[in-house]
């Protein structure tokens, strides 16, 4: 009943006025908009814009004030609210708001939702942070205080012996034995009197 008698009152109230207002399309919340308006020479020299809806709201909301209607148009961000196919602008007195001196057509208003995720995390001095998207998991872990390497590998670390050989003892490289030296020694003097002895007594004998 109280909706049936503000659209009456509206009517009422417009009845005389020459400013029309277009009926906006594609409206949404908290998005900006453009609304336009004609008006003529008899028109009052300013207004302003409400937005109104006779079920959701108790009282329209102002969108514009003390809007210069020559102007034809304003671009403003549109209120938050909720969707509905209610919606209605209207150019009333600005000093008087029950005075409407032009009005719109109803329209719709839709809402976009966004919403996002977000997972807070806590590095303490060992720990482990997980990020996940539609696209991309990964994880992350942290140590503090510590290195610790990315692949650990083993391996087999093999010491060998060996022995080293020293070449066969010869009287010249004193490796070798020194009584066996000696011996040696004393053979080539023997052959070497021996001979000398040959010599002297083949002499002798001439």
């Amino acid at each position: 009943m109280l909706a049936l008698y503000s659209a009456v009152a509206l009517l009422a109230s417009s009845a005389a006025a020459t400013i029309v207002i277009q009926t906006p399309t594609n409206a949404t919340s908290a998005f900006p908009i453009t609304v336009s308006w004609t008006s003529d020479v008899s028109d009052p020299s300013s207004f302003t814009l409400e937005l109104n809806n006779p079920v959701l709201f108790n009282q329209a909301l102002a969108v514009g004030n003390n809007l210069d209607t020559s102007l034809g148009s304003v671009s403003f961000t549109m209120p938050t609210v909720q969707a509905d196919n209610r919606y209605q602008f209207l150019a009333v007195n600005v000093s008087n708001i029950n005075q409407v001196f032009g009005q719109s057509g109803t329209f719709s208003i839709a809402v976009v939702s966004v919403s996002s995720t977000s997972t807070p995390s806590s590095i303490g001095s060992s720990s482990t942070v997980s990020l996940a998207t539609p696209s991309l998991t990964a994880t992350l872990s942290t140590t503090s205080g510590s290195s610790t390497p990315a692949t650990t590998g083993s391996g087999t670390s093999t010491t060998g012996t060996g022995t080293q050989t020293s070449p066969p003892p010869t009287p010249f490289n004193g490796n070798g034995n020194t009584g066996a030296a000696e011996s040696l020694a004393m053979s080539w003097m023997s052959w070497a009197l021996s001979g000398a002895a040959a010599v002297f007594g083949g002499v002798l004998a001439l």
